[in-house]
């Protein structure tokens, strides 16, 4: 698949998008495709599928109008210099260029979609640009952009909840910036219409529940009202619960901040769940990334979670999960869990179960394409189809894994730490004990953990140390 998307990094935007669902229903049939040839032979065999590419791409967004070509060039030129190289002359370009297309005569007489992607396009540079010059004037006009984009998107548009998630995300950078209220609750107003407006499987919905929970999480440090905090700690606990399949990465950071609420206002049941969600999301990117060189950014998001996991299942008497949760969540043995079980792949291959490697990467690969084939979909029944096949995707790939684990001298791949591995090591012998010492906003905690004389069983003692806090 990364194969193709580098041969295929020249098609135009829209046409990606038609030729990403294609790609999903070959896959779904069992047809691998590594490279443009692989493709090329699957559709010679399917001329249905010729047939519905061609639809999808021929309805599938505005051309461009030649008269606009050249500054659009530009802007894309523009902005990929700023991501390249963080000069901020490249913005400074993309935006002069956007204000071209905007100011151009012929603009407003051109086909309605461009007019919209442009407005919503360049809203997004213009606010690119405030972030790294910090001119007011920049963020109004990125609002005024997304403004008029809502305002002329037809209901029932797939696009529409884009516009508004944007326009929220411009509306919440102004009240950061300015204090006006007004702007926070027209925030909250344009998530809220994001939400209703999204369709329920779609991958956008958990990171725009997110920005409502944050936009709710904002307004209750303004006003008190504890109603906004309850329920931004139930939207975020939605959107780690819908994102856990699709989007782990959002996940992970709606977790972050639902079980830190959680944690402040003593829902030990939510903290404990939300903390769950945000562990599962890591082991989901551990095996998406366990074959990439990048940086795995998210071990620095998940740095501090499983604590308060552990002080709110301490909290309910859950001690041996607390004790679970601890190890499952140490950054340090996320790092050393993803590095050995690259070794354990590697290993895999050169052993009589080789098959088992295949089917494992089949797995990475056909989640890859089923979640290109989501981006930007607006079809609530094909959403819904490809987000069974990601459930199905998903269980396969946990099948695949408990075929590793019986294989000989892979017991531990991609396996949790459970507490009867752990405790014997902390305490090897009756007498013996190990502590674990935590703290978090609301409290500090010890966890004893002893190997009880003359049984076989352990021991788990809390002692709580309320002094003890992260500050």
């Amino acid at each position: 698949f990364r194969t193709m998307q580098r041969a295929t990094a020249q098609i135009p935007p829209e046409a990606r998008a038609a030729l990403a669902e294609v790609v999903a229903e070959l896959a779904a049939s069992g047809v691998e495709i590594q490279s443009m040839e692989d493709l090329q032979a699957a559709l010679a065999a399917r001329p249905d599928l010729v047939a519905r590419l061609a639809g999808l791409m021929a309805d599938d967004g505005p051309s461009v109008p030649p008269q606009f070509a050249d500054d659009l060039r530009a802007a894309e030129e523009g902005e990929a210099r700023y991501r390249r190289s963080g000069d901020v002359a490249g913005l400074d370009a993309a935006v002069a260029a956007w204000q071209r297309i905007l100011d151009h005569p012929t603009f407003a007489a051109a086909d309605p979609r461009f007019r919209l992607a442009a407005w919503n396009d360049a809203g997004g540079i213009f606010l690119r640009r405030y972030w790294a010059r910090e001119r007011v004037d920049d963020l109004s006009t990125a609002i005024d952009l997304w403004q008029q984009a809502v305002e002329t998107t037809q209901p029932g548009s797939p696009d529409l909840p884009m516009y508004l998630n944007n326009l929220g995300n411009g509306l919440s950078t102004r009240y950061t910036r300015t204090g006006n209220f007004d702007d926070l609750q027209a925030a909250i107003s344009s998530y809220q219409q994001a939400v209703e407006t999204t369709q329920p499987g779609s991958p956008d919905l958990p990171s725009i529940l997110n920005n409502l929970g944050t936009g709710l999480s904002t307004r209750y440090t303004r006003t008190g009202n504890f109603d906004d905090l309850q329920a931004a700690i139930d939207l975020y606990d939605r959107a780690s619960q819908q994102g856990l399949v699709a989007a782990p990465e959002a996940t992970l950071v709606s977790a972050r901040t639902g079980s830190s609420l959680a944690l402040e206002t003593k829902r030990w049941v939510e903290c404990a769940r939300l903390v769950d969600y945000g562990l599962q999301a890591i082991q989901t990117l551990i095996a998406v990334q366990i074959e990439r060189s990048a940086q795995e950014s998210w071990l620095r998001e998940a740095q501090g979670l499983h604590l308060r996991g552990a002080y709110a299942l301490a909290q309910q008497g859950r001690l041996t999960e607390a004790v679970e949760m601890l190890e499952r969540g140490q950054a340090r043995l996320l790092a050393q869990a993803l590095e050995e079980n690259r070794a354990d792949l590697a290993r895999l291959q050169q052993t009589a179960q080789a098959d088992l490697y295949t089917r494992f990467r089949r797995t990475l690969d056909e989640r890859s394409r089923l979640l290109a084939a989501m981006e930007g979909q607006g079809d609530a029944a094909l959403l819904g189809d490809v987000r069974r096949r990601l459930r199905a995707n998903h269980e396969e790939r946990q099948a695949v894994i408990s075929d590793i684990q019986s294989v000989p001298g892979f017991e531990d791949f991609m396996a949790a730490p459970s507490f009867g591995r752990v405790a014997p090591v902390l305490a090897p012998a009756p007498g013996q004990a190990g502590v674990y010492l935590l703290a978090t906003t609301a409290g500090g905690l010890a966890l004893i953990v002893r190997a009880e004389a003359g049984k076989a069983d352990f021991a788990v003692t809390p002692l709580w140390l309320d002094g003890l806090t992260e500050s």
